[in-house]
């Protein structure tokens, strides 16, 4: 075998790393985004202070961000934000493109967390579901309703991260249980 072809294979396999040894992970993931979106739309509205209620998909991409590298957090967010896109009757695809950039940025910085110190792990947990909320809706900002940021901020962000932040602990420790281990890339080999 030639050394160009060898390059090819070891590229095609490369690029599809995030889909081999790991579509138990990805069924998984894929029933629970529907399944959370359900309960956003069905359950949840039911336990709402007005217009807030906590963002349970939110909580699935920030576990998968923390626990996986870069490439499968960032492909997994964009699916899981597809998914809830779908059963939302907000704006589409600002739900895809906003988890998506936390689920890969989260995915690209999780090496350098120390994942044991439970305060850490807070300060971690409120800065992702804050940036969230602000990406959100400076996108929907810019593309689709005219937004005044500071009253968004008081009256929708700030409440949405608190009823989010009270939910997440009860959350991911049983998606810690419940999801198989995703999955790590491998390296890549040079010839």
């Amino acid at each position: 075998m030639s050394w160009f072809v060898k390059r090819q294979i070891v590229l095609h396999n490369s690029f599809l790393a995030p889909f081999r040894d790991s579509s138990l992970a990805g069924l998984t993931l894929l029933v629970l985004a529907i399944l959370f979106s359900l309960l956003e739309v069905t359950v949840l509205r039911f336990f709402s202070f007005g217009n807030i209620k906590p963002d349970l998909l939110l909580i699935l991409v920030i576990y998968i961000g923390l626990n996986s590298p870069a490439m499968n957090a960032g492909l997994y967010s964009c699916i899981i934000g597809l998914v809830g896109d779908c059963f939302s009757l907000g704006y589409f695809g600002a739900n895809t493109l906003s988890l998506g950039l936390l689920g890969f940025s989260l995915g690209f910085i999780n090496k350098y967390f120390y994942k044991d110190n439970a305060g850490f792990n807070i300060l971690v947990l409120f800065l992702s579901v804050a940036v969230y909320y602000i990406i959100y809706y400076l996108i929907l900002g810019a593309f689709y309703i005219d937004l005044i940021f500071l009253k968004s901020l008081v009256f929708i962000i700030l409440p949405s991260i608190l009823y989010t932040l009270l939910v997440a602990p009860l959350l991911l420790p049983a998606l810690k249980r419940m999801l198989p281990p995703i999955p790590k890339r491998p390296q890549r080999i040079y010839y």
